[in-house]
């Protein structure tokens, strides 16, 4: 740590130990030791141990890009997030021809296409398109927290959100059809929204 004096001191246990306290300054204690950007680096971009490897044996996204981790799970949610903002981005470009990607709600499936995936270009197809890829990026992207904190040697601490679930896959399926999802976005056009 630092070569500064240590002088044994009445602790509240009534033992006397060192204590770095009266070498300080400030008075407020022991001095974390400085490491080097090279040193932390060292420390935490080290490969093997992901969950990706525990559960299929060999993780092939194992490697970082700058200081970012790809992984297994990061590679997948930005599968999933590229394809879900190209569901999205085809409602806008080709099926509303509005150019405007704020003035474009995906709607979801007729109440007569029940639960059932309809086909390419059928109303409905890029809200379920971009509810799965979406789907995908976030629990993927969750399992890569948890795949940094196990190579970390920390705490796994995942935050989820129930409402995506609930309002996108669990509702539909309970009431019987796609219609009565959540539609992704907001018509700006108030004519037709009254």
């Amino acid at each position: 740590m630092s070569d500064a004096p240590q002088t044994p001191l009445l602790q509240p246990d009534g033992e006397y130990r060192a204590s770095m306290a009266a070498a300080s300054t400030t008075g407020a204690g022991p001095r974390a030791a400085v490491y080097t950007f090279e040193e932390m680096e060292a420390r935490y971009k080290r490969q093997g141990g992901t969950l990706a490897e525990k559960i299929f044996g060999h993780d092939p996204l194992d490697f970082w890009v700058g200081p970012f981790y790809v992984g297994l799970f990061g590679g997948t949610a930005i599968l999933g997030i590229i394809l879900g903002v190209l569901g999205y981005f085809y409602q806008v470009f080709f099926l509303e021809s509005s150019f405007n990607p704020l003035a474009t709600a995906l709607q979801p499936p007729p109440i007569s296409a029940g639960l059932a995936i309809v086909q390419w270009g059928e109303p409905g197809f890029a809200w379920q398109w971009t509810v799965a890829w979406s789907t995908i990026a976030f629990v993927s992207w969750m399992l890569r927290q948890v795949t940094n904190a196990i190579v970390d040697q920390a705490t796994v601490h995942c935050q989820a959100n129930p409402g995506w679930p609930h309002c996108t896959m669990a509702k539909p399926a309970l009431i019987g059809g796609g219609s009565s999802a959540v539609a992704n976005g907001l018509k700006l056009d108030s004519k037709k929204n009254t």
